[in-house]
């Protein structure tokens, strides 16, 4: 009925069909997570040797964008997501983004972060990895805020 190389051809494709979904869910996940920092000097508080590489930021009244390398042709949004949270009190606060959430991801291109805080303070950099790799750690923090929101785009190939 059906020849051997044809079997084989079709459970390759169906073989790719299956993995791929999955490959293209895996690299949408990343690591968010919101800390209030009581201590202010915490807030420099980074592995031993690690350079921080510091995010463009463009600020207008309490909202901040943070980007960092450029998009290319045939690049894709690899993850996305976004959050908000409040406090009843004046905090100092630090966003942790880390892409991929485990494993290796797709290779970066463009990162852009915007930022509602409240306040006129704060900075973004680059913990590890970065453009150009498949792995990427960035800290955002504000300073002297009640609410935080923020939504994040990460493109790559």
């Amino acid at each position: 009925m059906f020849s051997s190389p044809v079997l084989s051809c079709f459970l390759i494709l169906a073989i790719i069909a299956l993995t791929y979904p999955a490959i293209a869910m895996a690299e949408g996940q990343s690591k968010v997570e919101i800390i209030a920092v009581d201590d202010i000097s915490k807030f420099k508080n980074i592995p031993h040797g690690a350079a921080l590489i510091p995010l463009r930021g463009q600020q207008t009244r309490g909202s901040f964008s943070y980007t960092v390398g450029q998009r290319v042709s045939n690049d894709r949004i690899v993850s996305q997501g976004a959050d908000s949270t409040t406090w009843n009190s004046p905090q100092n606060v630090r966003l942790n983004l880390q892409y991929p959430a485990n494993g290796i991801g797709a290779k970066i291109t463009f990162v852009k972060i915007d930022v509602i805080q409240g306040s006129e303070q704060g900075q973004a950099y680059i913990v590890s990895g970065g453009i150009g790799q498949t792995t990427i750690v960035i800290a955002v923090e504000a300073y002297n805020v009640r609410n935080f929101s923020y939504a994040y785009n990460i493109w790559g190939m």
